[in-house]
């Protein structure tokens, strides 16, 4: 087993079974707000698929720990009591030989050793080995994922939440536009006709809200989900995540690739599942031919029912000569298999590398949006301040259609503005799980 890998198992076990303390004290501030961090660690504490994964590996050691047993002499202690009666009908009833009675104790101790044989134990060690290896790097690759998934509902619950706000903000900058049209028209300073945009302008924002407020329900029932929150309580406040990380160098795409398939957890895995059926061809072929056992075994009994020892020193050869191909079945289902997982890695790299090439250009793309949408965010405020103040001041021009015209603006670029930032925040998360890098929460 590599070093970097049994390292990696000791920090998940360790943070695995520190979670509690952190746990407590995410609830203790539950009533005010719940950050980013306290997610993370109920989502750590109580996602059954982390679980799941960790007793995964449990068994994967356990496996190793039983390959490597056939290289050791087995040691079997048995004691007993017997009680038995013996009729002999032959014999006339009346005769004290009829009937006898044989009672006693007796303890076995056996012991089997294998000493020899065609390498079928060396070939399990290594296939549990390799087996261990991938679930190693399978396990790491679930907690990561499981933490960006945590991550992303988060954030998506924090975007709800904003857009929320914003269309908060909309139906009260709508109903404004609206009281001061229908103050206008009653005093004769605008036509009945101009009070209809404004009016249907308020309409839609309230639709916006109702949309708004679903959305944040939706995502906040996603996010208790993925943290184990109890679904009969109300999420608390969510903490901002500030001000968004100018994100790792996204100079050379290509480097970036390679480092990502050579550190992806689960390609790690997935090239240790294709050594380990490289080794169950070895082993369907090694039985396909002669095969040698050479071992020693004793056993001594004692008690009041035996007293004797017996040694035998045992060395077979077999050669299958016709057992209607099984055999010969079993080596073509090992390289089937094997051909077939070859296969399917070298589709997971493609796939692999095309989404990395993808998330580096959208993590570019996602930076740019974010500067457009605070430019654009910026000069609608501009706009839609001076329209409302002309139109307050009855310039030319400033009429209902333009002002309408800088609020959905306004709208526009604040939506903007917030997907961008919140898109950009996921597209780096998601950038260095692609990239096989560690993501918030993973223990250091």
């Amino acid at each position: 087993m590599h070093v970097g890998y049994r390292v990696a198992y000791k920090m998940m076990r360790m943070a695995f079974f520190c979670l509690a303390a952190t746990c407590l004290l995410a609830t203790a501030h539950a009533d005010d707000t719940l950050t980013l961090e306290q997610a993370l660690s109920l989502g750590k504490q109580y996602n059954g698929t982390i679980v799941a994964a960790m007793r995964d590996l449990d068994a994967a050691k356990a496996k190793l720990v039983q390959s490597k047993s056939g290289f050791f002499p087995s040691l079997t202690l048995s004691y007993g009591y017997s009680d038995q009666r013996f009729d002999n009908y032959k014999v006339p009833s009346n005769d004290p030989l009829r009937t006898t009675f044989t009672r006693g104790t007796s303890g076995t101790l056996s012991a089997d050793w294998t000493l020899l044989d065609t390498g079928e134990r060396e070939l399990g060690v290594k296939s549990a080995t390799d087996g261990l290896e991938s679930q190693q790097a399978s396990t790491l690759q679930t907690l990561r994922s499981t933490l960006v998934d945590v991550y992303t509902r988060y954030v998506e619950a924090l975007r709800s939440q904003e857009l929320q706000k914003a269309a908060q903000a909309e139906v009260a900058r709508a109903d404004d536009v609206l009281k001061q049209a229908e103050a206008q028209a009653k005093v004769g300073d605008i036509a009945q006709k101009d009070v209809l945009q404004p009016r249907a302008d308020a309409l839609n924002a309230k639709v916006s809200l109702l949309a708004a407020q679903n959305g944040t329900t939706k995502s906040q029932a996603s996010l208790k989900a993925g943290i184990g929150w109890d679904y009969a309580k109300d999420l608390p406040a969510l903490a901002p995540l500030g001000q968004p990380t100018s994100g790792q160098e996204l100079s050379d795409t290509q480097a970036i690739i390679r480092a990502g398939l050579q550190n992806r957890n689960d390609l790690k895995a997935e090239r240790k599942f294709v050594d380990q059926l490289s080794i169950s061809v070895r082993q369907a072929k090694l039985a396909y031919g002669p095969t040698l056992n050479a071992g020693y075994s004793y056993t001594r009994q004692g008690g009041s029912l035996a007293d004797s020892g017996n040694g035998v020193f045992s060395v077979f050869v077999s050669y299958p000569l016709f057992d209607g191909f099984s055999r010969k079945s079993d080596i073509r289902i090992a390289e089937a298999n094997l051909a077939a997982a070859k296969a399917d890695l070298t589709q997971a790299e493609r796939e692999a590398a095309a989404e990395i090439e993808s998330l580096v250009r959208e993590n570019e793309l996602d930076r740019q949006r974010i500067e457009a949408a605070n430019a654009a965010l910026e000069a609608a405020r501009t706009n839609f301040d001076k329209v409302y103040q002309a139109k307050q001041l009855g310039a030319e021009g400033a009429d209902v259609v333009a002002l309408s015209t800088a609020q959905s603006s306004l709208v526009t670029a604040e939506t903007n503005a917030i997907q961008a930032t919140y898109d950009y925040a996921i597209a780096q998360v998601r950038l260095r799980l692609a990239t096989g890098l560690s993501v918030p929460g993973e223990p250091e």
